[in-house]
């Protein structure tokens, strides 16, 4: 278990630089593809489209969210990262990242208590994939987490516009 915990710390170390967001609209930030982009949110760019998918995890980095508290419990969240496939302009339906059905917390995967807007839920932040502890910074680890039963994805019903630079 300790070598696990200290697998998650050089993780989160190695994710701990903060990133750059503009103050001048609501936004934050978002991994695409392991890297940090900004992520600008807003009413739903179409009834029509299918949504994708816009993955709530806990915090890679606890220090450095890129949901902060402040604006996230406005929604009914705690501090929180996001997680998009890929840039662009679409509509996202958030959705919410817990333990699956094989899941050892501490072992396989490892999460965090975080407010959402359901309750205090152990939203996972990595995964033990291919024999690694790999954070969950990319949306093809939350679908093969997901796949192996290390991870659960839990619709929130909720739709909103979001932009990715």
């Amino acid at each position: 278990m300790l070598r696990t915990l200290t697998a998650a710390a050089a993780v989160v170390a190695a994710l701990a630089t903060p990133v750059a967001v503009s103050a001048s609209s609501p936004s934050d930030g978002v991994w695409v593809n392991g890297a940090r982009h900004v992520l600008v949110t807003g009413p739903p760019a179409s009834a029509t489209t299918h949504p994708t998918p816009l993955y709530v995890i806990a915090p890679v980095n606890a220090t450095a969210p890129l949901h902060a508290l402040p604006d996230a419990r406005t929604h009914g969240f705690g501090a929180h990262d996001h997680v998009i496939a890929s840039s662009g302009t679409r509509t996202c339906e958030l959705e919410l990242v817990v333990p699956g059905p094989k899941a050892k917390v501490g072992t396989n995967v490892v999460a965090r208590m975080t407010l959402t807007p359901s309750g205090r839920k152990p939203l996972l932040y990595a995964a033990r994939l291919g024999g690694r502890l790999e954070p969950l910074t990319w949306a093809a680890r939350i679908r093969s987490a997901d796949a192996q039963g290390l991870a659960r994805i839990v619709d929130t019903h909720v739709e909103l516009g979001c932009t990715v630079r």
